[in-house]
């Protein structure tokens, strides 16, 4: 009876350190790759939420933005969608700035279907190309939420998740490396 005991203890830890389910981070990632002498590097410490307050629907942590001077730039963060098998549409809005605080080149994101695994944060990854005299000129920048939407991850056209958001990561990582 003994024995049995202590094998039933035995199995109910290997379970809770199996199925303990927490988000992981990531960390920040672009940094070491953005050379100052031709990028420009943005580290956001405080978290994202959307909405914000009480409520949120999803949460960015460790959100970092590399632009090199010949336009190409790489978001990433952390991300973790609230709800049970739940997915999102997002939008965001990436703002420029120069040195006198002046607006000089504002970009919108294609939609963005994201998904990972329940209770977990994985990366999201956002990339695209800018004028390089902008680049070159921006001083500062903001980006910002301007479309979000939770859906049922079944209702997303992407089934990139977990090894896939990884893989997007890494594979961005090495383009902003190459880029020039």
């Amino acid at each position: 009876m003994k024995k049995l005991f202590i094998f039933c203890i035995g199995l109910c830890l290997c379970r809770i350190g199996i199925c303990q389910v927490e988000k992981i981070n990531n960390g920040y990632n672009l940094k070491e790759h953005c050379d100052p002498s031709n990028c420009k590097y943005f580290k956001f410490t405080n978290n994202v939420s959307f909405p914000q307050g009480e409520g949120t629907d999803w949460e960015m942590a460790n959100s970092e933005i590399a632009v090199k001077n010949t336009g190409f730039y790489l978001l990433t963060g952390d991300m973790y969608v609230k709800g049970e098998e739940m997915g999102a549409r997002l939008k965001f809005e990436i703002e420029l700035f120069n040195s006198s605080d002046e607006i000089i080149f504002t970009t919108q994101t294609d939609l963005i279907e994201y998904y990972s695994e329940p209770g977990f944060a994985e990366p999201i990854v956002l990339s695209g190309k800018i004028p390089a005299d902008i680049a070159k000129e921006m001083d500062f920048l903001n980006f910002m939420v301007i479309e979000s939407e939770t859906v049922p991850y079944y209702e997303l056209a992407t089934d990139c998740y977990g090894p896939c958001n990884n893989y997007q990561l890494n594979a961005s990582i090495k383009a902003l490396k190459k880029s020039k």
